[in-house]
């Protein structure tokens, strides 16, 4: 998986247990991992740094993930394009749509596993392949 390519990934998730588990899965993984606990920290953070993924929790102390999503998405940048990914414990058909409505490329649910966020990067894999395969047909 990601053979040579190491990934810069954002966590938003006001929940430090949740997040300490999760940076340490992705990083033994040959990843980098940065840590944001609010959505106002996620905007400043993809304004200074090109990720490759955002995994942004839908339930942050100052903003939920919809509204950072959708702030995310006016930025003037390319970075408003980066992917974002809906962790939340609730796994409702109306949430799942809701976050699909505002940009988001999909949703995992809580609790998180070493298993679950592989299962993240190999779909950031496969989205990123199908790309280059329809830019160069």
């Amino acid at each position: 998986m990601f053979k040579n390519q190491v990934l810069q990934v954002l966590l938003v998730d006001a929940d430090t247990y949740t997040a300490n588990e999760a940076v340490g899965s992705i990083s033994q993984n040959g990843h980098i991992v940065d840590y944001a606990g609010t959505g106002f920290e996620a905007i400043e953070a993809i304004q200074r740094v090109p990720y490759d993924l955002v995994l942004l929790d839908l339930q942050l102390p100052d903003q939920d993930g919809f509204e950072v999503t959708e702030r995310i998405r006016k930025l003037p940048s390319h970075r408003s394009q980066v992917p974002i990914m809906a962790l939340a414990m609730t796994q409702n058909t109306d949430i799942v749509r809701r976050c699909y409505a505002v940009g988001m490329c999909n949703f995992v649910s809580k609790p998180l596993t070493t298993n679950k966020l592989l299962a993240v990067l190999s779909f950031l894999e496969f989205r990123d392949a199908q790309k280059k395969k329809f830019a160069n047909s």
